[in-house]
C-alpha cells in the first residue's frame, strides 16, 4: 500500500503517538466517550478502556497494522505500550470478563494475536490464544446475540483459536454459542430475527450473527448453520438512515456483506452484491446537525439534569439546524478532568438564560 491513503493512515499514526499518555511501559489516551448515569447518556472525557470498539486494543491494533507499512520505531514503541496497557487492565481482578468481539474479551484476545504478528513478538500472540481459551466457560446470554457484544463475537473470536491451535474444546465452545442462537431466534417466513439484535448490519444486528453461524457451519461441517445464517440476512435490511458509519445504515449493511463475501451461493450471492453496490454509492455525512427529534431529546435530557444551563428548547423546521445551535466544545475546562461535562452545555449552548 501505498500514496495518499499510506500518507492519511501515517499522519493520524504520529498524531496518536504524539498525544500518548504514558506510564512506565504503558500508554493511554484521553478522550471523549459517553458514559450512562441514572437516565442520562452523559458525555465524558476521561481515558479510554481497554476494548477494540471504543478503547486502546483498537488504537493498538491500527498502530500495529500501520507498522507492517511503515516501520516506524516510534509508532512500534507506541503499538506496545497500549497492549501493555490493555494486559494490565484485562489482568485485574475486577475487570469483568465480557463476550462479544468489539466490546468484549474476543476482541481484546484477537487484538493480542493480530499485533503480536504484526510487531513480531510472539509473548502477545500466545496471551490472546490464552485469553480465548478462558472463554470457554462463558455461559450465553440470550439478551446479547450480536458481534459487538454477545454470542455472535465469541463464536468468532473462538473459532479463530480452534483452528490455529486444532483445540476441539474451542470449537465445542463457539458451537454452545451458536446453538444458543439457533434457539433463541424468532422465525416466521420472513426470516430469522433475534429481539436484542434489531439494528441491522455487521456490529449489532443479522449480518454479523449469519457471518458467525456460516464461520460456524464451516467448522463443523454441518449445513444447518448455513442455513440459519441465510434466514438471518434476510430481514437484514438498512431503512433510510441519517447515519452512514460502519456499525448503522447503509454503510453497516455493506460492511456485513464484506465479511461474507464469497460465502455465499446463488440468489443470496447477488443479493449480497447489490447491498454492497448501495453502500458504496452511500454519501457519507459526517457532520450534519442533529434531527429535530435528536435536539429535543438532547433539551429534554439537559433541562432535567441542568436547567440553569439550557431552558429554552432550540426550535427549527425540519431539515435545518436550530440557529442557536453549537458545536460542542472541543475539550472540557481541564482536559484531565474525569468528570461529565453538563449535558446541556454538550447538546446546545444557548443564549437564553432560565427566566428568575
Amino acid at each position: 500500500m501505498s500514496g495518499p491513503w499510506l500518507e492519511v493512515a501515517d499522519r493520524i499514526g504520529a498524531r496518536l503517538c504524539r498525544d500518548a499518555v504514558w506510564s512506565g511501559a504503558r500508554c493511554n489516551w484521553l478522550g471523549w466517550a459517553v458514559e450512562q448515569r441514572r437516565q442520562f447518556n452523559l458525555p465524558v472525557y476521561r481515558a479510554q478502556g481497554p476494548s477494540l470498539h471504543e478503547g486502546v486494543a483498537g488504537i493498538a491494533l491500527f498502530l500495529a497494522e500501520l507498522l507492517r507499512f511503515t516501520g516506524d520505531p516510534l509508532q512500534r514503541a507506541t503499538a506496545l505500550g497500549a497492549l501493555e496497557q490493555v494486559a494490565h487492565a484485562t489482568a485485574d481482578p475486577d475487570f469483568r470478563q465480557a463476550p462479544g468481539f468489539h466490546r468484549g474479551h474476543a476482541g481484546i484476545a484477537s487484538v493480542f494475536i493480530r499485533a503480536g504478528e504484526a510487531i513480531g513478538d510472539e509473548r502477545w500472540v500466545a496471551r490472546g490464544y490464552g485469553l480465548l481459551a478462558g472463554l470457554r466457560g462463558t455461559a450465553p446470554d440470550p439478551t446479547r446475540p450480536d458481534v459487538a457484544s454477545g454470542s455472535a463475537g465469541t463464536i468468532l473470536g473462538l473459532l479463530e483459536a480452534a483452528a490455529a491451535l486444532a483445540r476441539d474444546d474451542l470449537a465445542a465452545a463457539a458451537r454452545t454459542h451458536g446453538e444458543a442462537l439457533m434457539r433463541t431466534a424468532t422465525r416466521d417466513e420472513a426470516g430469522w430475527r433475534w429481539s436484542a439484535a434489531s439494528r441491522p448490519g455487521y456490529a449489532h444486528g443479522g449480518g454479523g450473527i449469519a457471518a458467525a453461524l456460516l464461520a460456524l457451519g464451516r467448522a463443523t461441517a454441518e449445513e444447518r448453520y448455513h442455513d440459519a445464517a441465510q434466514q438471518a440476512l434476510r430481514l437484514d435490511r438498512a431503512p433510510p438512515a441519517e447515519t452512514t458509519s460502519w456499525s448503522d445504515g447503509p454503510c453497516a449493511i455493506g460492511f456485513a456483506r464484506l465479511h461474507l463475501h464469497g460465502q455465499l451461493q446463488g440468489e443470496a450471492a447477488a443479493e449480497a452484491e447489490r447491498e454492497l453496490d448501495t453502500a458504496l454509492a452511500t454519501p457519507s455525512r459526517p457532520s450534519r446537525a442533529p434531527s429535530c427529534r435528536a435536539r429535543a431529546s438532547a433539551w429534554n435530557s439537559a433541562r432535567r439534569a441542568s436547567p440553569s444551563c439550557c431552558w429554552t428548547p432550540p426550535r427549527a423546521s425540519a431539515g435545518r439546524p436550530c440557529a442557536r445551535w453549537r458545536k460542542p466544545s472541543a475539550r472540557p475546562a481541564s482536559p484531565i478532568s474525569t468528570q461529565p461535562t453538563s449535558p446541556g452545555r454538550a447538546a446546545c449552548r444557548c443564549a437564553a438564560k432560565r427566566p428568575t
